[in-house]
């Protein structure tokens, strides 16, 4: 069918049903050659509404790039003329599936991945080359002690989601480097925070959710700074001891994919893809679910790991690739995720317990039951290989998502 131009209009509403403001709408197109064009953006309106116009014929798969709250995806090519100039894609969509929760075709979902602020947010992570140092990109630093090392790291948190909320970064303060710590097979010994806050409400604010947060997890502050009286800023960082340190570069070809969550939380808001199971899930289990990731790495079942934090699972699992130099295939048809969860919601969530695992086919089942029987969810969802190629896999059909190869990510691997 060949077309002129055409318009899309939609609504982007978030799993609740409420509108989505000002949030980023970006097109990635595909003509029929499968030549591609520069991305086309529009920011939706108080009503959550938008529409892009003169496009021209091909493939055009819209995106929610700021929210996900929902993601709006359509094959303009499988309507007709009248109906792409006419679209309404949220009453097209929500006629044929749930009218609050619109599902993506694969294609889609690549683009959503690929263009995610929180991946291409790590190609700022190639200034860190100009450091004289011997850095391997890992979730944390090893510094050999005794029978095994040490295990230090550190998060800054972004200034937006700080002001925005100073309880919730306190707590993601806490939440990210524990992540970091067990992603290294290491026990969390505990936290030091940096802390600068416009007065002192605010700081109680900061201080309450790191405090709030360390209870929950079972690690403490062991210390920090603090300046009041200039604009709000928050770092921690952590330390912790590991015997088997499980390393990013340790993935290879021939390994069987695997990915582990906590799936019983909920999004902090319909604004941002947080995910936290620390209001849900029972304390004694939130303090030692960690303990997983140490015994899979004491007991040989597997030998790399990465948390999945801002890229989400896809993108986080493309910075494990890059420093092991190999490629993967992400099944997000085999993906654990919370029941009636929108995939295309889930590929980019930033959780408080989730993590990608490298294992050898024969340990799969031993590794799963580690984390099954601690009351999380674990399961085989994709194999590495040799291409340094990133795709992703669903409903019988492949895509890839990103080539190492031709266009790294930090320059790291």
């Amino acid at each position: 069918m060949t077309l002129g131009t055409a318009s899309i209009r939609g609504r982007v509403v978030s799993a609740s049903g409420t509108p989505v403001r000002r949030a980023t709408v970006q097109a990635t197109f595909t003509n029929e050659n499968g030549r591609g064009e520069p991305p086309r953006s529009v920011t939706t309106d108080e009503n959550g509404s938008f529409e892009l116009r003169n496009l021209p014929a091909g493939r055009w798969a819209p995106v929610d790039l700021h929210d996900r709250g929902a993601l709006v995806a359509q094959r303009v090519r499988e309507l007709s003329e009248a109906e792409i100039h006419g679209l309404d894609l949220g009453e097209h969509v929500g006629s044929r599936c749930h009218p609050r929760l619109l599902m993506a075709d694969l294609d889609a979902l690549v683009a959503l991945v690929k263009h995610a602020p929180g991946l291409l947010g790590k190609r700022d992570l190639e200034l860190i080359t100009r450091l004289d140092a011997d850095l391997d990109g890992d979730d944390g630093a090893l510094i050999a002690h005794a029978d095994g090392f040490f295990v230090t790291c550190g998060e800054a948190i972004s200034p937006p989601f700080l002001n925005a909320d100073p309880f919730g970064a306190g707590s993601a303060a806490v939440v990210t480097n524990v992540s970091d710590i067990r992603a290294m097979g290491a026990r969390p010994h505990g936290i030091v925070d940096m802390l600068v806050a416009p007065d002192e409400d605010f700081a109680n604010q900061v201080l309450d959710g790191l405090n709030w947060a360390a209870d929950t997890l079972g690690v403490p502050i062991l210390g920090g700074h603090l300046t009041l009286g200039h604009p709000p800023a928050l770092s921690a960082t952590a330390t912790g001891f590991t015997r088997t340190p499980l390393r990013a570069n340790a993935a290879g070809p021939g390994d069987t994919l695997l990915a582990a969550f906590a799936l019983d939380g909920r999004y902090m808001s319909d604004a941002n893809d947080f995910f936290t199971a620390l209001r849900d899930r029972p304390k004694d289990r939130l303090r030692t679910d960690g303990e997983a990731l140490v015994e899979v790495a004491e007991r040989g079942l597997c030998h790399a790991a990465r948390d999945v934090s801002m890229p989400g699972v896809a993108g986080s699992l493309l910075q494990l690739l890059e420093l092991a130099g190999c490629g993967a295939t992400l099944d997000v048809d085999r993906l654990p995720r919370p029941e009636g969860m929108p995939i295309e919601r889930w590929v980019l969530a930033f959780p408080s317990f989730g993590f990608v695992l490298a294992a050898s086919p024969e340990q799969v089942e031993a590794e799963c039951e580690a984390f099954t029987r601690r009351g999380l969810a674990c399961a085989p969802c994709g194999a590495f290989d040799d291409s340094r190629v990133l795709r992703l896999a669903g409903g019988g059909e492949s895509a890839e998502v990103w080539d190492l190869a031709a266009e790294p990510l930090t320059r790291w691997g």
